[in-house]
């Protein structure tokens, strides 16, 4: 069974990637991938590549989720009308 790492690790690995956030000492992006491995197991030191959509592709993606926009547009909006003044 695979140990949990420690979660100074996750800080220590996440720095020594060089990030610009944790050189100039931000904990918050540190505890953001403290929280992802915890929660999602993710890994900040494994490489992965963007997949990046030409503007035809993306145009279809849009394209496609247009009609679910339209339907949950006031939905959402309704939503964040009843939360806006919560803080």
């Amino acid at each position: 069974m695979e140990q949990e790492p420690r979660k100074e690790n996750t800080t220590v690995r996440y720095c020594a990637l060089g990030h610009a956030a944790c050189r100039a000492g931000s904990n918050e992006v540190a505890r953001s991938w403290e929280r992802c491995q915890a929660l999602y197991r993710m890994d900040p030191s494994r490489q992965w590549r963007a997949e990046v959509l030409t503007s035809t592709e993306l145009r279809q993606v849009n394209d496609s989720a247009a009609p679910l926009l339209r339907v949950g547009l006031p939905e959402i909006q309704s939503l964040f009308g009843l939360v806006r003044d919560l803080g």
